[in-house]
């Protein structure tokens, strides 16, 4: 009150010497004689305060704002606190002076206080729950009421209802609360702002119009009772930023078409916000999937840029490529209006990137009005205007410079304290792409917005735009308009606004997608848009139908880009790494005469320069202009990739047919072997798809590809392209790389191929496969490696001496179950049972120490290490496929809950147990207690019965030496036991009664000390 009114009562100074523990000395002020002077005090001060606000800058204004709210809060808990107190009967509380105001001044747990209720409105932009907190302090005012003479004297029901004043205070005061704020709306702009953002915020569920434009965020903001109009640089600005709005969203569409205006084309964002805190990682887009998605972006926009948090810490907006950031920004800068904000919007591209955040503020103001100006004294002109800087493109100076900016939005809230302590307060909001959030710290305070996805409705707003605009034009070409539902069988694209607009450009040629058949795949649609759009980019320069070798040569040029990305395994690329790329490859060179006015252009900028669905991003270091390039669209490169290769192995399966027998042509594989060196195609799924859907099924090709695989590790002779080097690898990794594509194509061309296709004459074609795998393994990136693992189909086929591989490149690689007869060679007649030797195992995988092989050794290690030398050994049973001991044992163990599957598994594992020699064995004895045991959990769990125990589970191992046996004697009497006492209890008709002796059974196998892999003794025939 002291903040907003400057004067001096009896109330005020009692709070004051409340809150400091000065009471002494002060006569008794009874809870309503404070609640008169509270809202006397309370009336004065708000209805003054649009009076008091006027020419305040952005940080004192929001003080006051804060100072009006907790004014309110207080009146409303007094006024309904009183009118309570007072259906009670009580008149007087008769309280100490200190007791009477300790509900109000004391802090209570978590944010109880009432200014710490009015700082979040002030701060977030938002109406606080000021219901949870008026039932919080209700409660703590009823609990203070108890005891006082005043409550003490009434009736046991008047009692019982102050004790319940903690449910009918909070309706109350939310009522007058509410009221109030009204009335505050009527007086300041802010409070009608947050008023309105809270209303929406409660009928999220409805239906809301799609709005365009940011044009209510305009009409929010506006002080439609300034009588003064921005003047110099402030003037300038707001023409050159609002100019934008008239103009098309793209200048470099079809002059044929009526583009729309940013002002009409510009559908408001869906979007999610969050607050941060030290763990937060707004880059991973799983941190988002619990925060709520938002339409109302004008409203959330203009309540945040009315709020203590904006002038604080950088407001940070994250989107995916041609999401719209920039787009927002621009459209923001022209929407703010210019009597009560001052918008400056940098291009982080355009500015120098080691220059300060002031000098790039100023370079952004001379290069948008043509004017020099300082920042402190373009804000001082314009002292009622809160400053707004708008920092577009963080991700595009990482991109561009390449240098760490981990600090970069610390030094903007540094920035901006600096300004609060100059009083020159100002708020920031900074745009980059999702991807890159993790590259620098967010300061706590921040607000971080992501930018969502069109839905269908606006897609079907924005089509509706570009309908109004373009559907006369069309129809004199007797065409029309692309329709939603024809877009939205391509979501991935139409989703997002810039590539929505190419769908539409596209469309508009010949209704492309409209005439488009249900056959009509995601590459069909790909190769239309690039070349229609090749297409038209030659025919703007040289008029007639383009060529279609000279289209051909600009995508293969695009292509280049695009392996120029994925060869370093980036996003993006410089326009140094594209120039030295397409002059590595000898494809930099332009014709004569061509582009002459050009001449001074890099290869890199000839290549992409033409199409808008590549970003081009530009920054200034030290004086120095930096280009990266980066699809708008991630699959759009993936897909040129796949296309390009598809066309290089092609023409050389056409070369080596053109080529007669007795001249055979040399296979020029040069190209091919540059570009496929440096990563392996399955590291990207997407590429993998369009290569499975276009590359052509034909043995021809084929057979091609499978010679070039038999030379792909050998040494090349051939040095035309030794220029090409995106990254650097060694060799062995080129080598890696090269076979693996080459394995890979051939498995598409040919529908699957067989691995003595790949390696020949050989012995054991698995065998070589096995290695050359573990050389990708080890050799590959991760992203290659898994995505080879992930798109491999392989199949284990045909019998000694035929085995063979089978491999077939999927979408999603599934393995089989291992084949034990086909690992071992084993036939269903041959008696050899072989076995894996388990240190030898542990060595082996300890050697390669990878991942799974630790995590398998860990998984078996209690089973091996208490059976270790027949846990992998491989018994033959009648009619059934071959198993190890430790698979029998814990097949068994994993059917104690599957009464369907228990009496097999048992059935089994007591046959495997039997195959062995009698011989007394430590590895067996424990093999039969760990069974007996299993069998016996299995009938306490129901799901083995008396019939179904297996006969050879009451067998005698080791024939005659079974009393020499004593863990194993043990075991069995006390599963007897177990049997007997469960038959005694009427779960079984009869005690089992185990038989006195067993067949014999077979010999067991013999180890060999000189292999891990051998194959043991033959059982004698039982």
């Amino acid at each position: 009150m002291k903040l907003l009114d400057g004067g001096e009562s009896r109330l005020i100074a009692f709070l004051d010497a409340a809150s400091s523990g000065a009471l002494a000395g002060f006569e008794m002020f009874d809870l309503f004689e404070a609640k008169g002077e509270a809202v006397r005090l309370a009336d004065r001060t708000l209805k003054g305060l649009k009076r008091r606000l006027r020419g305040l800058d952005a940080l004192t204004r929001t003080e006051r704002l804060e100072a009006a709210h907790w004014i309110v809060v207080i009146t409303a808990f007094f006024e309904a606190a009183e009118e309570q107190l007072r259906a009670l009967g009580i008149e007087e509380l008769g309280a100490k002076a200190r007791e009477q105001v300790v509900f109000i001044t004391e802090e209570m747990p978590g944010d109880g206080s009432f200014r710490g209720v009015s700082s979040t409105l002030a701060r977030r932009g938002a109406i606080p729950d000021i219901k949870a907190l008026y039932t919080q302090r209700a409660a703590y005012f009823a609990k203070y009421l108890e005891g006082l003479a005043a409550v003490e004297s009434l009736s046991a029901d008047r009692r019982a209802a102050v004790v319940g004043l903690y449910v009918t205070i909070p309706d109350a005061a939310v009522l007058r609360y509410e009221e109030r704020l009204r009335e505050l709306a009527k007086e300041c702009a802010e409070f009608e702002i947050w008023l309105n953002v809270s209303a929406h915020a409660r009928t999220l569920d409805e239906v809301h119009e799609v709005r365009s434009g940011l044009a209510r965020l305009e009409s929010l903001l506006a002080n439609h009772e300034s009588a003064e109009a921005p003047h110099d640089v402030r003037t300038s600005l707001s023409k050159a930023y609002r100019a934008v709005l008239d103009k098309p969203i793209t200048q470099q569409a079809s002059s044929e078409l009526n583009v729309p205006t940013l002002g009409d084309g510009y559908i408001n964002h869906r979007f999610r916000i969050a607050g941060t805190h030290p763990t937060a990682n707004p880059a991973q887009e799983s941190w988002w999937r619990d925060c709520h998605v938002h339409d109302d972006l004008d409203l959330s926009l203009a309540s945040y840029l009315v709020s203590g948090a904006a002038l604080t810490a950088p407001m940070l907006v994250l989107g995916h490529p041609g999401s719209g950031k920039s787009v927002l920004t621009r459209v923001l800068a022209a929407r703010l209006p210019a009597d009560r904000f001052l918008p400056v919007r940098v291009e982080l591209r355009s500015v120098d990137a080691n220059a300060d955040l002031q000098t790039q503020i100023e370079e952004a103001v001379r290069q948008a009005t043509g004017d020099t100006v300082r920042w402190p004294d373009l804000v001082r002109s314009a002292p009622e205007a809160m400053p707004v800087v708008l920092l577009d493109g963080f991700d595009e100076l990482l991109q561009a410079t390449g240098v760490a900016q981990t600090d970069f939005l610390e030094r903007v809230a540094r920035f901006q304290e600096r300004e609060i302590d100059q009083g020159r307060a100002v708020a920031v909001v900074v745009t980059s792409r999702i991807a890159v959030a993790d590259r620098a710290r967010i300061p706590a305070d921040s607000v971080v917005m992501c930018l969502e996805p069109f839905s269908d409705r606006q897609v079907k707003a924005w089509l509706e735009v570009w309908a109004d605009h373009n559907e006369s034009i069309l129809a004199d070409r007797r065409l029309k308009p692309l329709t939603a539902d024809i877009a939205l069988s391509h979501r991935k694209l139409a989703e997002q606004p810039l590539m929505l607009l190419m769908l539409a450009l596209y469309d508009a040629s010949a209704n492309a997608l409209r005439a488009a058949g249900e056959d009509f795949s995601e590459a069909t649609l790909y190769e239309a848009l690039l070349t229609d759009f090749a297409r038209r980019e030659i025919e703007k320069e040289a008029p007639g139908p383009a060529d279609d070798d000279l289209v051909e040569h600009e995508l293969a040029k695009l292509s280049v880009v695009a392996f120029a990305m994925f060869n370093r395994r980036a996003q993006w690329a410089t326009d140094e790494d594209v120039t030295a790329d397409l002059t590595g490859l000898r494809m930099g060179a332009t014709g004569a005469g061509e582009r002459r006015l050009q001449k001074n252009l890099t290869a890199g900028q000839l290549a992409v320069g033409r199409f808008f669905f590549i970003h081009d991003t530009q920054t200034t270091r030290d004086g120095t202009v930096s280009q990266t390039y980066e699809f708008l669209h991630a699959t759009f490169g993936e897909f040129l990739i796949a296309r390009f290769v598809t066309q290089l192995v092609t023409e050389l399966s056409k070369a080596r047919g053109r080529a007669s027998s007795l001249f055979p042509a040399t296979l020029d594989d040069g190209w091919l072997h540059a570009l496929l060196s440096f990563e392996c195609l399955a590291a990207r799924s997407p590429i993998v798809r369009f290569l499975l859907r276009i590359v052509p099924r034909q043995r021809r090709l084929a057979d091609l590809l499978l010679e070039l695989f038999s030379t792909s590790f050998d040494e090349r002779s051939d040095n035309l392209y030794s220029a090409y080097r995106p990254t650097p690898l060694t060799a062995v990794q080129r080598h890696a790389n090269w076979s693996a594509n080459l394995m890979l194509l051939a498995a598409i061309a040919a529908d699957g191929i067989m691995a003595s296709e790949l390696f020949g004459a050989s012995n054991f074609c698995a065998a070589d496969w096995r290695d050359t795998a573990l050389l990708w393994r080890g050799q590959l990136t991760n992203e290659g490696r898994n995505g080879l693992i992930g798109h491999l189909d392989i199949a284990r086929t045909g019998d000694n001496p035929d085995r063979d591989l089978h491999i077939k490149v999927s979408l999603h690689a599934v393995a089989p179950a291992p084949r034990l007869n086909w690992t071992y060679n084993i036939n269903p007649q041959d008696s050899a049972r072989p076995s894996y030797d388990v240190d030898w195992m542990r060595l082996k995988y300890n050697f390669t120490a990878t991942k799974a092989s630790d995590v398998l050794m860990h998984g078996f290690e209690p089973l091996t290490g208490v059976i270790p030398g027949i846990a992998h050994t491989v018994v033959q049973l009648p009619g059934q496929p071959p198993m190890t001991v430790s698979h029998a044992l814990l097949t068994a163990l994993s059917a104690l809950g599957r009464a369907e599957d228990a009496p097999g598994a048992f059935q089994h594992l007591f046959k495997v147990i039997d195959a062995f020699d009698p011989t007394p064995a430590d590895d067996l004895d424990a093999l039969i207690s760990m069974a007996w045991g299993l069998l016996a959990a299995a009938v306490v769990a129901g799901t083995i019965t008396v019939k179904d125990i297996p006969h050879l589970a009451y067998s005698q191992p080791y024939g005659s030496d079974f009393t020499r046996r004593e863990p194993a004697r043990v075991m069995r009497e006390r599963l007897v036991n177990v049997l007997d006492m469960i038959a005694a209890d009427g779960a079984f008709p009869t005690t089992p009664t185990p038989p006195t002796s067993a067949a014999s059974p077979p010999p067991s196998p013999s180890p060999a000390a000189s292999s891990p892999e051998t194959p043991a003794t033959p059982p004698a025939a039982p």
